[in-house]
């Protein structure tokens, strides 16, 4: 066929009819553009030239498009899986990565997990290999942290009111006049707080 030939075909289509490129691609049919067309795959659209058009509704090729898409699924399927687990770790956990590195897990963020020094895509991890034995002092004191929230203390550095923990739990936000201004491990905010008359019983 040539390029006219092969353009009249394509506005023949239906939107998701499966299409086989020259490259040997395959590719879903959205629409035609012109002289050239949009064709999706793994679910991102792009704009192809018409003469990279070969042939449409081919068996084998419903078959190669079908298998992406299931390789997608397994795929999501997975990291779906490997969040759960992440979720379910506490700081200290030492993890095993794809690569056979073993490392104590810190925490979870949107698509990554920070783990020893680094952050890591969640694809990289691989399994859990040993759970932490609790602190139960820095458990009572990040509870102590959690429950004056908000209350102002006289620190070192000034009056201040205690904020959050930070994402990693191992320190507590302190604001100053409503802005962030510094942050103390847990050891030293439990010291902040013993001065100010809380937490004599940790």
């Amino acid at each position: 066929m040539n390029k006219e030939e092969k353009i009249k075909v394509l506005k023949s289509l239906k939107p998701g009819t499966i299409v086989t490129l020259s490259n040997g691609k395959v590719v879903e049919f959205v629409c035609m553009k012109t002289t050239k067309f949009i064709g999706k795959i793994d679910d991102t659209q792009y704009r192809i030239d018409a003469d990279l058009f070969e042939v449409a509704g081919d068996e084998q090729a419903r078959e190669i498009f079908a298998g992406y898409h299931k390789k997608i699924g397994d795929r999501q399927a997975e990291l779906a899986r490997k969040r759960k687990i992440l979720k379910s770790l506490s700081i200290g956990d030492k993890i095993k990565l794809t690569n056979g590195e073993v490392v104590e897990f810190i925490c979870l963020n949107r698509t990554r997990f920070e783990a020893g020094i680094y952050s890591y895509p969640i694809a990289y991890f691989d399994s859990v290999v040993e759970k932490a034995e609790p602190d139960a002092r820095l458990e009572l004191i990040r509870k102590l942290a959690k429950k004056y929230k908000g209350l102002e203390i006289q620190t070192v550095r000034g009056p201040s009111i205690i904020g959050p923990l930070a994402k990693k739990r191992q320190n507590v936000i302190l604001y100053e006049l409503g802005v962030k201004k510094y942050s103390l491990s847990l050891e030293d905010f439990l010291r902040e707080m013993q001065d100010n008359g809380f937490g004599k019983n940790i």
